[in-house]
């Protein structure tokens, strides 16, 4: 580990605005693309309903239409 103290950390106006204007650009290129995603995904479109599921009917409690036996 004592290669750290040789790494230079200052950085001057320049490099400060070229990382400020990549670090914006990296955010709004995520957001557009969280925004896309969204917009695709999150309604029902036509094409995610292709194959619906058909779900059985609702049976009552107690087993339906048995009659229960007299003893």
């Amino acid at each position: 580990m004592n290669f750290l103290p040789k790494i230079e950390t200052h950085v001057d106006f320049v490099g400060q605005s070229l990382a400020e204007k990549i670090y914006w650009i990296v955010i709004t290129l995520s957001a557009a693309g969280f925004a896309l995603s969204c917009l695709l995904i999150l309604p029902p479109w036509p094409y995610l309903r292709r194959h619906p599921i058909k779900w059985l009917k609702h049976q009552p409690a107690g087993g339906g239409n048995y009659k229960k036996k007299k003893n």
